[in-house]
């Protein structure tokens, strides 16, 4: 029946699903403009994307030669970011509204529908079947057990104070139970179950590592997804984000002997616009504010695909299910891979099409026989990655032509006997060192600094291996920038959970050890991995990585915005060689089960010493914070006349809060921001107005602000001293102002000259 109903919508013979998916647009645009029926607008968007996703599978199985699940798969991912795409396209025009939307997710219809193809219909079995271990009944149900009480640990310490970690609020056997529950799912990996069992069980798992954030923290975590949510808000209401390539807004900045639209190489607008463009749309089609849609995007996307995604790159390795199946699971012993699967954040949300698109250049590279229509969906599908995160289009702009190099140059010379394109290739590879720091450079926010001669690059490699690398932070002296986290855990002083178990070993140090003897066996075996080449390419890759990293963070100063981004992508790239060398491990009958769980229960315990390794903020906006921010701007709204300057003064997560709650009319209070969103005069005056209370500081504030009036925010946990001072401090303003509002323990002082 299923076959039956996909050969349907393929052919589509009587364009029945053609007009399914023009019903399904037009009822999507009534839901927004009209109904506002937040559950069927997100029935009907899909609809349309499972339409849409099917006809795009018939590109990758004729192309690609995926098979039918594989296809499907692959067709409903690029479904979700050509919607991201086409709106990220109309932000960076000019702007974005509901009628736009409509016309994008139109044209990406007939395109979809027009190239559509016929995939293969029969879903071969592409692993090897093979015994295992037996879960037991009893073993289900210690997992649902412990589970169950790990998310109602997390729903007990859910908060919307200000808390500096999650582990601050969960109950102190909380990473027990979450080690208990990973032993059981690392058992059921090495089990007898199908691959597709194991996969299920695996994205549950997924969804039970990254919820912590989501579910602890009312408003979410740290302070870089405020400044989004105000972008958003902004776009919402039909502004335009300057530069634009139209309009009053648009701009040209001067490269070479050229000139260009500045907001083609303003790396902020391409990289974020499609996370924000996709925000948007489903903000309107489910008819929810986009401040819950930032909470939970990514971290259901993520649940669901890297996964499935990284279970299909170890088909390059092999087929054996066992192996699939830890590629699958393995990201829950990288923190960066934890972390950042729980938050929606660009370097996030454009990551997952980063390993999307590295799948496919692999397929190609596999593939002894790859077409021309495979290498220029390739190329279409790169280009569109300009509208992704720009550090990842800038990587798989490098994987792409080192791949297109070795296939079509290297490769088809060796092969009779030719290898003067060799050298061309190897030319590449050394190019590609110092890419990275190259674009750090010509961001304008960093600069090289190769002083100190040989002695100190010495010292600095023996550094960056010893405690970025390899996480031996008690072997070396940690640099500043590292600021105490590496590739492996959040932060290497000490653990954030205070539980017996990190008192009687150092449990980081093991795990480190673990990981890269995995890591380095993988390695020694590439050769017996499936397809040879892609093992090479897979470790030409992570050195080429590692060492712009090692550049740009050593021999750099300034933000380095490209370099420190790239943690996601190394540990992507180590995470195949260890699970390859974890893999060999379990080679041989001798005492197989034995080793398998050992394997397990080692996996499950270092799972557990990365997961208490963070996260750790100091920058959150409170339940109250955010109540202050749109008590403000519902104040200010009501007040007569449009406003070009805006004051108030207040520390800087309130101001976050305010910025989204303002939908970016209020950045930063309204004072002068500089490098870095950096206000020193903001910050000195907010500081001496607490503790000197006086009308002078607010009338400074006004001057600064060119405002006519301005409002100061102030919470008693933040005034510093004593419980005692804090209060006297609180009374002395209510004293000078008078009239106040608060939200929960937030004052709200209002002042005009």
């Amino acid at each position: 029946m299923i076959n039956n109903i996909i050969r349907k919508i393929q052919e589509d013979r009587k364009y029945t699903f053609l007009a399914i998916s023009g019903f399904c647009l037009v009822f999507l645009w009534f839901n927004m403009k009209v109904l506002h029926f937040g559950f069927f607008g997100f029935v009907g968007l899909l609809v349309y994307w499972g339409i849409l996703g099917i006809w795009l599978a018939g590109i990758f199985g004729q192309r690609a030669k995926l098979n039918r699940n594989w296809s499907i798969f692959f067709g409903l991912i690029l479904a979700v970011y050509l919607t991201s795409f086409f709106m990220a396209f109309f932000l960076v025009v000019w702007k974005i509204t509901m009628e736009l939307a409509l016309l994008g997710l139109v044209v990406m219809t007939f395109l979809a529908w027009f190239f559509r193809g016929k995939s293969e219909l029969e879903a071969r079995t592409d692993y090897k079947a093979e015994g295992g271990l037996r879960i037991k009944l009893w073993m289900w149900v210690v997992l649902i057990f412990s589970a169950s009480l790990v998310f109602a640990s997390l729903f007990l310490g859910r908060t919307g104070e200000f808390i500096f970690s999650p582990w601050n609020v969960v109950i102190s056997r909380h990473l027990y139970l979450y080690i208990l529950a990973t032993f059981i799912v690392f058992l059921i990996v090495f089990s007898r179950y199908k691959l597709r069992v194991i996969l299920v069980i695996v994205i549950l798992h997924s969804f039970f590592l990254h919820s912590y954030l989501p579910v602890i923290y009312k408003t979410g975590f740290g302070g870089d997804r405020w400044r989004h949510l105000g972008a958003e808000r902004w776009l919402m209401d039909g502004k335009v984000l300057s530069p634009s390539l139209l309009g009053k807004n648009a701009s040209y900045k001067k490269i070479g002997p050229f000139s260009v639209p500045e907001v083609l190489v303003a790396g902020d607008r391409t990289s974020y616009a499609n996370q924000w463009g996709l925000t948007i749309f489903l903000s309107w089609v489910m008819g929810i504010d986009a401040f819950w849609v930032d909470i939970f995007l990514v971290f259901i996307l993520w649940s669901l695909i890297l996964p499935l995604l990284l279970a299909r790159i170890g088909r390059f390795f092999t087929d054996r299910k066992w192996f699939l199946g830890l590629m699958a699971m393995l990201p829950a012993l990288f923190y960066p891979m934890q972390f950042y699967g729980s938050l929606t954040v660009p370097v996030a949300f454009g990551f997952l099409y980063f390993v999307f698109l590295v799948v496919l250049w692999l397929k190609y590279l596999e593939e002894k026989e790859a077409g021309k229509n495979f290498l220029v969906l390739l190329l279409v599908l790169t280009g569109l990655a300009y509208l992704n995160y720009a550090l990842y289009f800038i990587l798989i702009l490098e994987i792409g032509i080192l791949v297109v190099c070795f296939k079509h140059l290297v490769l088809a010379k060796m092969i009779i006997g030719k290898k003067s394109f060799l050298g061309i290739f190897l030319g590449l590879g050394v190019l590609f060192l110092g890419v990275i720091p190259w674009f750090d450079k010509i961001s304008g926010f960093s600069k090289f600094n190769f002083g100190g001669g040989f002695f100190r690059g010495i010292v600095n490699l023996g550094e960056f291996f010893l405690e970025k690398v390899l996480a031996l932070g008690w072997a070396s002296k940690v640099p500043d920038f590292i600021s105490r986290g590496n590739f492996i855990f959040m932060q290497t002083e000490e653990s954030l959970v205070k539980a017996d178990l990190f008192k009687l070993l150092n449990w980081q140090m093991f795990t480190t050890i673990f990981l890269w003897a995995g890591i380095f066996l993988g390695i020694l075996r590439i050769a017996r991995m499936k397809c040879f080449r892609t093992g090479v390419f897979w470790v030409l890759f992570l050195g080429i990585f590692l060492f712009n990293h090692f550049i740009s963070m050593y021999y750099m100063k300034g933000e380095r915005l490209f370099a420190k981004r790239m943690d996601l992508t190394i540990v992507f790239f180590m995470l195949p060689l260890a699970a390859w060398g974890i893999f060999w491990l379990l080679r041989g009958k001798i005492a197989l089960k034995a080793r398998m769980v050992l394997v397990s229960l080692a996996l499950a315990i270092f799972s557990g010493v990365v997961y208490a390794s963070g996260p750790e903020s100091k920058v959150m906006v409170g339940e109250n914070d955010w109540g202050a921010g749109k008590y403000i701007w519902a104040d200010i709204s009501t007040q007569n006349g449009d406003r070009d300057n805006y004051c108030v003064l207040a520390n800087t997560w309130k101001l976050l809060a305010l910025e989204a709650a303002s939908g970016r009319e209020i950045v930063g209070g309204g004072f002068p921001m500089h490098s870095s969103y950096q206000q020193p005069e903001r910050a000195e005056l907010w500081r001496n107005m607490i503790d000197t209370p006086r009308f002078s500081y607010m009338d400074k504030a006004l001057e600064l602000t060119g405002a006519d009036f301005c409002y100061l925010i102030a919470e008693k946990k933040w005034l510093g001293g004593g419980e005692m001072e804090k209060q006297m401090k609180i009374e002395a303003l209510k004293s000078l102002f008078g009239g106040y509002k608060s939200v929960g323990e937030v004052y709200i002082f209002y002042y005009e000259q």
